[in-house]
Order: C-alpha cells, then structure tokens, then sequence
C-alpha cells in the first residue's frame, strides 16, 4: 500500500465516521419532532372521537 492509497483510506474512514456523526445529530434533533407530531395526532384524534357524538356541526369545530 502506498502513501497516496493510505492518505485516500484515511479520507474514505474520516468521511464515513463524518456521515455516522451528522445523522446522530439530525436524529438527536429530530426525534422530538416526531413524537410531538405523533402526540398532536393523538389529541386530534381523541378529541374527534369525544366531540363525534355530538354532531356534525361539533365535529366541525374540532377539525
């Protein structure tokens, strides 16, 4: 293996830990966004389900 080779190696390695360190990252910020969304689903859907009962123009109101 020659000097270049090596130094193209080292390069490739730094890259793909570089890549591993930015997704954590994205995801570390991400997740809560996604369970916020999954939660504002969640309300969403329990209160259709409760205001349902009472009629079209409620279910207006909610959604």
């Amino acid at each position: 293996m020659t000097l270049t080779d090596q130094k193209s190696s080292d390069k490739q390695n730094g890259a793909a830990e570089n890549m591993t360190v930015i997704r954590r990252d994205i995801f570390r910020l991400a997740w809560p966004v996604t369970v916020e969304n999954i939660l504002q689903m969640t309300v969403g859907l329990v209160a259709m389900a409760m205001v349902g009962r009472l009629g079209a123009t409620s279910i207006a109101a909610v959604g």
